[in-house]
């Protein structure tokens, strides 16, 4: 585990004043991760504060920031492809090198995103 991502992960969520959970009906998706706009809060339990989670934090951390709650007029993809982005700029303001894997597999889900729309985990074309 390395002690600074540990250190960005709390940081970023006391300066956007984002809730972690601790608990709840979904532990199983905590691994994958995802966030609840609506109460500022993230589902996400890496097993440590490798570069790749933390990226995949920023990426939640994102959806909550750019307000990518269920108003939000955008394409599912294009919120993917903002999360992205955030989770790529923090990680460029932090000078922390990219994971490549991890940026990898999110250009890959944004364009099954893109090509199946919220039918993707069906794989189904609208």
């Amino acid at each position: 585990m390395i002690p600074e991502n540990k250190e960005i992960m709390k940081a970023e969520l006391m300066a956007n004043n984002i809730n972690l959970c601790t608990g709840c009906d979904f532990p199983r998706s905590h691994s994958r991760g995802f966030a609840v706009v609506w109460t500022k809060t993230i589902h996400y339990s890496p097993k440590g504060a490798t570069r790749k989670t933390l990226y995949g934090f920023l990426h939640e951390i994102g959806h909550i920031v750019l307000k990518h709650g269920p108003t939000c007029k955008l394409r599912r993809y294009e919120k993917e492809f903002q999360a992205e982005k955030y989770a790529r700029d923090s990680f460029r303001s932090f000078g922390i090198p990219l994971p490549r894997e991890a940026v990898a597999i999110g250009n890959a889900y944004i364009k099954r995103m893109k090509r199946f729309g919220n039918n993707i985990k069906r794989g189904k074309r609208q």
